[in-house]
This record gives structure tokens, sequence and C-alpha cells, in this order.
């Protein structure tokens, strides 16, 4: 500045006052463009600098630096509470109230040894950590895994919470335990390795909080910390290797070695074997029996608010509310006779028209598990339809003792007629 006072045609107070001028434009542009928090009326805040500029006349270049100066340090910390105004994830915590805001997450390993395990668990029950480990035990069982674990935990009340999640410890990277892990609102802040000590840890935070808190208000620059980073410090005590394997490579490597398609095959062909066989006998006479599904209500119907919805004593006859569409046919398809029964049956009500709007089921009994699939599957090719498994809630809701059975609705009643296609 001096350099360019002393060669210029003009004087310094005005060099000075130009150059104030600019260095405003320029920080001007850049709140502007930062879409800072800004008065136009009084940029600088408390700090008045045209009071500064139109009343020294005679300012000297030493005046006029300390202008500038105030101007920058009152710029800098209003850029400083921006920051920390906009970016809640730095300062919803200080030093003061960090003890309330952290959360803590403890990286171990069986391959520990139990008096550093049990130390470990105090201080997680101590501080409400998570115990987080990467996977199974060499050669043990997710139960015996967990067994290991719990003889830990439930020395504590409450216990202390255990997770296997493999998923921590990739997106750290982490190979080495003990590791620490500082969080406020679920989101990660810090890490350390070797260290178990939670006082310690949160010393170590709300030292780097305080410098950090510098860096914002312009007293410290300082460029390996990014606002928005996980703090590492590093390692500071022993530590081992993880003797856990990864939990989802273990999965996946166990799956890769099903032999899915043996195993479809397998259940395809045990199925039947798994199922009660319902075998019924020939009809040998025609019998129609009926069955009215009407109900009474001997208690009120109500709703999770205890209000009535249906009165004690009302009856109702579903059949008036849903009617039964269908010809409902029990048969066995081992005996022609009762396939060609329902051929003549089908034949029938499609030429009378009585089967429009409606829909027949056939229902087969007698299949036995060694066939019962080519069973099905010649039965369905000749009828042309799908053919279904007689259960015992058909068998007993319908009362059926013989085949072939047919059930169709009459009136307000089921009709059940056995012999008589």
């Amino acid at each position: 500045m001096l350099h360019l006072c002393k060669y210029t045609k003009y004087s310094a107070q005005t060099v000075l006052k130009l150059i104030i001028l600019h260095f405003l434009y320029i920080l001007a542009q850049l709140q502007s463009s930062a879409k800072l928090p800004i008065n136009p009326d009084n940029l600088t805040g408390q700090y008045d600098i045209n009071k500064d500029l139109m009343s020294n006349s005679s300012m000297s270049i030493d005046s006029g630096i300390a202008i500038v100066n105030k101007v920058f340090d009152q710029q800098k910390r209003e850029l400083g509470y921006w920051l920390s105004d906009s970016t809640p994830q730095v300062n919803n915590y200080s030093p003061t109230n960090l003890s309330d805001s952290l959360s803590f997450d403890m990286l171990v390993s069986a391959g520990m040894s139990n008096s550093l395990l049990t130390k470990i668990f105090e201080e997680a029950h101590h501080y409400q950590a998570n115990i987080i480990v990467k996977g199974l035990l060499p050669n043990q069982t997710l139960m015996q895994t967990m067994a290991f674990w719990r003889q830990y935990a439930i020395k504590h009340t409450p216990p202390v919470n255990i997770f296997i999640d493999p998923t921590v410890f990739n997106a750290l990277q982490a190979r080495l335990v003990p590791m620490l892990i500082a969080k406020v609102n679920d989101k990660q802040i810090a890490t350390v390795i070797g260290v178990y000590s939670v006082d310690w840890f949160m010393k170590k935070i709300k030292t780097k909080i305080e410098y950090f808190d510098q860096i914002l208000m312009g007293n410290v620059s300082d460029q390996s910390w990014s606002i928005n980073d996980s703090y590492d410090f590093g390692h500071h005590g022993p530590s081992m290797t993880i003797v856990e394997s990864d939990l989802i490579e273990q999965m996946q490597y166990k799956l890769a070695q099903i032999d899915w398609e043996d195993k479809k095959k397998r259940a395809y062909e045990n199925f039947w074997f798994n199922l009660p066989l319902k075998t019924l006998p020939p009809a040998l006479t025609c019998q129609t029996h009926y069955i009215d599904p009407t109900i009474k209500l001997s208690e009120p119907l109500l709703n999770e608010k205890g209000e009535v919805l249906v009165s004690k004593g009302i009856v109702i006859n579903p059949l008036s509310y849903l009617p039964f569409k269908q010809h409902l046919i029990i048969f066995n398809p081992t005996r022609s006779v009762e396939k060609e029964r329902i051929h003549k049956y089908l034949n029938k009500i499609k030429s009378e028209n009585i089967i429009q709007n409606q829909r027949v089921t056939l229902i087969a009994t007698d299949l036995l598990p060694q066939t019962a699939w080519q069973m099905l599957k010649t039965t369905e090719d000749e009828f042309r339809m799908p053919v279904y498994r007689l259960t015992e809630a058909v068998e007993g809701r319908f009362n059926i003792m013989t085949t072939p059975t047919l059930i169709v609705q009459e009136g307000n009643q089921f009709k059940i007629q056995s012999g008589c296609l």
C-alpha cells in the first residue's frame, strides 16, 4: 500500500478510501452470492465504517489500515456465526452440553482377553454405549456366539446392548479393536482406536470442538477438518485384529453352497408325504341334506372403541350378503365312473345355462403321495380346469361322507347331494 501511494498521482487518503471501498464491494458480493444475512443499511453490523471514512479528513495510512482490520474482523465474526446457524450438526453441541449430546458405540472382538472385555462392558454400561461385533465367533453358530456375548451383558442391569453389524466395521474399514465411535443425533463425529475410556474420549472431543469453534471465528486457520467430517483421533493404545468374519459374507457364502435345485426337487417330491391322505368311499345311493348357515349373536359385536356394531340377538345369514356362486364337486379321480358322471353334469349345466355367472370347482380325494402330482395333472388336462385337494375344513364344514358330492346354494341354504350326479 505504501509503495502504491508513493508513485500514484492520487493522495494516500484517496487511495486508501478507494481500497477500502473496493474491499467492501468484494465482500458484499461474496456475502450476496453466499446468501448471507446482510443488512444493506449497515454492512458491518455494529461498526459503522462510513462514520470513520467521512469524518476523518486527515486519515493516515495506519488509521486506514486499522479501519480495514475492524471491518475484516467484524465480517469474520459474522461469517462464523452464519456458518454456525446454518450447520447445526457442528454447533448443536458445545463443550458445555457435550456430555448430554453424545452417544457411543464400542467395536470389539471375542479375541480380547476376558478381563479387557469385562472392563469394556463396565464402561459401556456406565455410559449406555452399544457394543458392536463384526460377525460370528470362529467355528461357532449364531446361538453359540450370542451365548458368549450374553455372559458379559447380563452382568449389568439393564444388560448392555450388543449388535452384530458388519456394516459399521466396513464403513470405517475397521481392522483393529477396540474402537470408540462418538455420535450426535446418530451422526458420527469422531473415532479413536486402542481406547475404551469414554471419559478420555469426551475430553479429546471437547478440546477439538473448542479448537474448531476458533476456526469458525476466524482465529485459527486449519484445513485438516471439514465442517461435515468425522474426526479421526488415530491410534492411542493397544489394539488387536478382529477374529470374527464378516457376518454378511458368511451368510452369502453359506447361501452359495446350497443346491437350490435339489432343495426344490426334494420339496416337490415330499410335499404329499407331509399331508394327511383323504380317502372317502363311493356313494351307494343318492342322498340330499341341507346346511343353514344362519347365526344368531349371543353377544353384541363391538368395535375397538366399545361401540355396538351389531346388537345382541340379531340373526344373520351370510348367504343373504354373499351368495355362493359355485358348483363345488368332490370326487375321487381314480374312479372312472365318477369322472364320467361329472362330465355329464358339466354338459347339462352348460346346455341349460345354469352355469352362467357361476363357476365349477373340482376337489379331489384319494391323492396318493407317490402319484398325486401326476394324477392332478392328468385330471386337470381332462377337465381343462384346476383341480384342488380336499381339506379338513371343507370336509368337516359340509359333512362330506362319500363321493361324488355336489354342493350348491339353494335359497339361503347349502344343498349337499351325495351320489346324485
